[in-house]
């Protein structure tokens, strides 16, 4: 009888940690999945805030020839 309760309290226990890791495991992953989609937005708006100043050279540069 001993026997019988100390592997339900293992399964049990076994269970427990297994929902525990789960959680965890899907909340990092959120988190580094939150963490990538924030770089890429940074990355776009860097490359959108170099075209700009790409093409403000390149009307700079008309402007000064045409004076």
């Amino acid at each position: 009888m001993f026997q019988g309760g100390t592997t339900r309290s293992f399964s049990s226990l076994y269970a427990g940690l297994s929902y525990v890791s789960k959680f965890f495991l899907l909340s990092w992953s959120h988190l580094l999945h939150r963490i990538y989609e924030e770089n890429i937005a940074m990355e776009h708006l860097s490359a959108r805030a170099l075209g700009h100043l790409r093409g403000n050279s390149r009307l700079r540069l008309k402007q000064d020839s045409f004076a």
